[in-house]
């Protein structure tokens, strides 16, 4: 499934559900911050603040977004159960899968930072076409080490449950580039 977004389609209330769907959506993920103190969210604040950010808070940078499934079978009977297939794309970083980013046009040929699994840091890329920034859980938990440490506003929005556009679009950012690079 694609998602485009940069002609600000809102993909969600196309579907007429709203967010009602996503009661199945349970449990925490645990995020250590550089205090050493563990932070548990749950995981329907990672869902929220990726809609928050696709719906308008990252349209501006973003052309289109996608998914990656899970590739275990039990982690795609989870997200099947979850969600329907307009949700997949943001609960898949919470069961093992990608969302998948595309910058948008008017940034092509902006050099990002990308964080690279395999080597464990951040490499620079060119954006283009078919370049795609991967999110899924490891770089949700680097996005919000990442608002922590650089953003603290931001992550007491989170915090305390109070989360706008602009905090979804600073956490997605961070979660892509682990640091805000538009807005």
């Amino acid at each position: 499934m694609v998602w485009n977004l940069g002609n600000g389609n809102d993909f969600l209330k196309d579907t007429g559900k709203g967010y009602s769907n996503m009661t199945n959506v349970s449990g925490n993920m645990n995020v250590e911050i550089e205090t050493s103190k563990t932070w548990a969210f749950e995981k329907k604040s990672f869902f929220y603040l990726l809609a928050g950010a696709l719906e308008g808070g990252s349209n501006y940078w973003i052309e289109r977004a996608s998914f990656k499934p899970p590739e275990s079978d039990e982690d795609k009977a989870l997200m099947e159960k979850a969600a329907d297939d307009i949700f997949k794309g943001l609960i898949a970083p919470l069961y093992g899968g990608d969302l998948m980013i595309e910058i948008c046009r008017d940034f092509e040929g902006d050099v990002l930072p990308r964080y690279n699994r395999s080597l464990g840091k951040y490499e620079n890329v060119e954006s283009s076409e078919n370049v795609m920034w991967s999110v899924g859980e490891e770089e949700l938990r680097r996005g919000v080490q990442a608002m922590a440490k650089k953003y603290p506003r931001h992550f007491d929005d989170l915090v305390r449950k109070n989360e706008d556009a602009n905090t979804s679009d600073c956490f997605l950012q961070c979660c892509c580039f682990g640091e805000m690079v538009y807005g």
